[in-house]
């Protein structure tokens, strides 16, 4: 057995918690998100890239690179001459969306309940349990983002 492989299998026996680094691109792609997702930033809104990563305290490449990862999402949209601005979806197209959406969350949920170790069904249960729990009181950023983190849990899980 190679020395890597074996580290590798001692760290996933373990219940030691390596959480892999955000880019800053990422970091900044998770910011506008909130913003665009909590409608800080209203549908149809221009966004200028420059002012928009000077306000941030960033430079323009990994603004643009966090606008790319949000155009991919559908989240941000370009203009005919290529500037940004939030998306503005038809309700056709959120519904398409939708579909698509619960189609790929229902699979990945049957898979996880065949290949999802104690410890993934445990993290599932724990962010199920808190959503449940403070679904009346707890502040929307919040429950928003526990309830993408039980999604995305299901979907490693799997």
């Amino acid at each position: 057995m190679r020395k890597g492989s074996s580290l590798s299998k001692i760290i996933s026996e373990s219940d030691v918690q390596v959480a892999p680094r955000k880019s800053l691109r990422e970091d900044t792609a998770d910011a506008l998100r909130e913003l665009i997702l909590l409608e800080k930033l209203a549908p149809g809104t221009s966004v200028p890239e420059r002012d928009l990563a000077e306000a941030m305290g960033i430079s323009r490449t990994p603004m643009r690179e966090a606008m790319r990862m949000l155009e991919s999402e559908g989240l941000i949209e370009y203009s005919r001459t290529r500037r940004p601005y939030i998306a503005n979806p038809t309700f056709s197209v959120i519904r398409q969306n939708l579909l698509v959406l619960g189609t790929l969350e229902a699979l990945a949920g049957e898979l996880a309940c065949t290949d999802a170790s104690d410890k993934d069904l445990e993290n599932i249960a724990s962010l199920n349990s808190f959503m449940q729990e403070n679904s009346d009181n707890a502040d929307a950023l919040t429950f928003f983002k526990v309830d993408m983190n039980f999604h995305r849990a299901i979907v490693e899980a799997s």
